[in-house]
């Protein structure tokens, strides 16, 4: 990253959280530093998402760890009220691929899913993601006054691209939505967005400078993406923007594991609760069944979230 951006991006792994430096300072400082137990109960004041990304298995033991995940999800992570997926479902874009993933996002017991193609999902133009998966490339969907818009992208090249008639309805709604907390949702990053490898073109989105411009006017809270495959534990994964508007930027890191990545199969859990202008970030290793506590992180929202 450039001297210049790093000086603008603060990087929130200068806040990591745990519960004993909460507890201690949550008297002083209630508002600034809510502790996690704020974050889990009671369960109809707390939205919990599955985020990930980057599922393409090459080989059978790929599948076996995302099946893994799944299993995990169902069994350990309690109160996961939906799942969203940055892209990249499948590696060569084919029936059979589509079909282990419907079969195992079963196994998960969630019923909810928001999902969008990266480009390996547009090898066939995306014909297969949107007869499996998803009819429409673009959407939105609310809860509450949070207000989540995803874009896929369109092109089967490595960078994402996003059509102006896209970036011009995403635009339009943050426009019309300023009293909302919005979530962005894009297989790659903005290159403005500090995270690891956006110095690579083939990383992220081409032509983020509408993006940028449209940020600088227009606030989003959290930009979730994928397609960088950084490990979780990377200093630079979580990003606060100051040049935009506080953006954070999530990498929800694949799910898929790899030798550069140690072989770890993580993904993240993020957590709202009602009333708090703050969410929850955390690192999920599902190799090992366990929250990556050293990741946790409280970042900060434009304003509370209420609930439906």
């Amino acid at each position: 990253m450039r001297q210049g951006a790093r000086r603008s991006t603060e990087r929130l792994r200068l806040l990591p959280v745990t519960l004993a430096s909460l507890l201690a300072s949550c008297t002083a400082a209630a508002q600034e530093s809510p502790n996690l137990a704020a974050f889990e109960s009671p369960p109809d004041q707390v939205l919990m998402i599955w985020a990930h990304s980057d599922i393409q298995p090459f080989t059978m033991s790929q599948r076996k760890q995302y099946e893994l995940a799944a299993h995990d999800i169902r069994n350990n992570v309690r109160g996961v009220d939906f799942a969203i997926v940055a892209g990249d479902i499948a590696q060569n874009a084919e029936e059979d691929e589509y079909r282990w993933y419907d079969a195992t996002k079963r196994m998960t017991g969630l019923s909810e899913w928001h999902e969008i193609a990266g480009n390996h999902d547009q090898r066939d133009n995306g014909e297969l993601f949107r007869k499996w998966v998803n009819p429409e490339l673009h959407g939105e969907f609310r809860k509450g006054n949070l207000l989540f818009l995803l874009m896929s992208d369109e092109n089967k090249s490595s960078p994402t691209e996003i059509p102006d008639t896209v970036f011009e309805w995403w635009r339009h709604e943050l426009e019309a939505n300023r009293d909302k907390i919005i979530v962005t949702v894009t297989h790659a990053p903005l290159k403005e967005s500090g995270l690891p490898y956006t110095s690579n073109r083939t990383r992220v989105i081409v032509d983020g400078k509408r993006f940028v411009d449209a940020l600088r006017l227009h606030p989003v809270d959290l930009w979730i993406s994928g397609h960088i495959h950084a490990d979780n534990h990377h200093p630079d994964d979580l990003q606060i923007s100051r040049d935009l508007n506080g953006t954070i930027f999530v990498d929800v890191s694949p799910i898929r594991a790899d030798l550069f990545r140690s072989w770890k199969v993580q993904s993240r859990i993020i957590v709202f609760r009602c009333g708090l202008d703050r969410a929850l970030i955390r690192s999920r290793n599902h190799s090992k069944q366990a929250f990556e506590t050293d990741l946790d992180r409280i970042v900060p929202l434009s304003k509370p979230y209420l609930c439906e």
